[in-house]
């Protein structure tokens, strides 16, 4: 009879620990996983045009500070990098792929990312732009903290 008095207590220690401490954190743990990005986390990639990825490469082009140095690399940022992958999912055979820098009509710099078929042409039909911080080139940007990169 002991034993069942023994066993019963288990039960219920059991069941007020499960009620008390592993539900509250499952809850408190699940409803911090839902949360969204914060707003400079959130990445945007955008379907373009040929007529506008033609002007902001030009509008570019047109305002870019010239390069004279050897450029040893490029800073991909996750924009850019989400422009990839749309690019590569609708291109599967594709296996080159370009990043053209522009700026869009509010001055804003942007890169368009775009396949390459075997020839090395530009796959038009299907093109994302993104959002960028800069030139992203190296040199300038990985001058001051890349490790491999840097002078």
């Amino acid at each position: 009879m002991q034993t069942n008095q023994q066993l019963s207590w288990y039960k219920k220690a059991t069941i007020i620990l499960a009620i008390t401490t592993i539900i509250p954190t499952t809850i408190v743990l699940t409803s911090q996983a839902a949360e969204p990005l914060p707003a400079q986390q959130v990445v945007t990639s955008q379907p373009i045009s040929t007529e506008d990825a033609a002007r902001f490469v030009a509008n570019y082009a047109d305002q870019a500070e010239k390069v004279k140095a050897v450029v040893k690399g490029v800073v991909i940022e996750a924009g850019q990098l989400e422009s990839l992958n749309t690019v590569a999912a609708a291109h599967p055979n594709a296996n080159k792929f370009r990043l053209y820098f522009g700026k869009d009509d509010n001055g804003g710099d942007v890169t368009i990312a775009v396949a390459m078929d075997g020839q090395g042409n530009d796959q038009t039909d299907t093109m994302y732009s993104s959002a960028r911080t800069g030139t992203n080139l190296c040199p300038p940007v990985c001058d001051a903290n890349g490790t491999i990169g840097g002078n």
